[in-house]
């Protein structure tokens, strides 16, 4: 892998801060998020109105997600560009176009939350959690097909290149897949946490590559 600018120890700690925490942003908000299991808006109502506080903690995790997503896609591509550039582009297409739209998800949640500690009826509240808009319904779209697919593309791309362990390279490319089979087939957020752990653990490596590379 070619030799890059050294960096500062500030610019190091970001890296080894900001890639492995963002995908664990999402991990623990999977795991909490009240009405993961619901699929009605009563339902979704009944189990935000019961469980408050996690929703709150939901909205900030989301919020933290979305500042730090795009610029980790961004980072986890660098080991990858030059040996594999076709791969990383496409993911990189798909990540970052993705994690941009995650700040809608986070308001959709946000209104939810706001309907239910003003008392609002739940049908006006379900109407505005998911038909808030239709460029809200677009980012969603965006959103779930561009993260799990980019995300697999770039695992590819780090099996491919061997710029970091197999075993990370793996743990990056089955991540996303694990996720969406947590979220439709099982409705497990166990599974879920597991999935979105798999990918704080794999940017976590190529953190720790990126600095490493830049210190040699």
């Amino acid at each position: 892998m070619p030799t890059a600018p050294r960096r500062s120890p500030a610019g190091r700690l970001g890296i080894l801060l900001v890639l492995p925490l963002a995908p664990a942003f999402i991990a623990v908000l999977r795991f909490i998020l009240p009405y993961y299991q619901s699929t009605e808006n009563a339902d979704v109502v009944r189990d935000v109105t019961a469980h408050q506080g996690s929703m709150n903690a939901v909205i900030w995790l989301g919020f933290l997600a979305s500042l730090t997503l795009p610029v980790a896609a961004v980072l986890a591509a660098r080991p990858f560009a030059v040996l594999a550039p076709r791969l990383t582009t496409v993911a990189e297409f798909l990540l970052v176009p993705a994690y941009l739209c995650l700040s809608w998800l986070v308001v959709g949640d946000a209104i939810l939350l706001r309907g239910v500690r003003s008392s609002v009826d739940t049908a006006t509240i379900g109407t505005f959690f998911t038909g808030l808009h239709p460029v809200a319904d677009l980012a969603v779209g965006i959103f779930v097909v561009g993260h799990v697919l980019g995300t697999v593309l770039l695992g590819v791309a780090a099996i491919r290149t061997r710029a970091v362990p197999l075993w990370a390279a793996v743990a990056l490319t089955v991540c996303q897949p694990v996720h969406l089979i947590a979220l439709v087939v099982l409705g497990s957020p166990t599974l879920d946490l597991i999935g979105w752990g798999l990918n704080a653990v794999a940017f976590g490596v190529i953190a720790v590559t990126i600095v490493r590379t830049s210190e040699a």
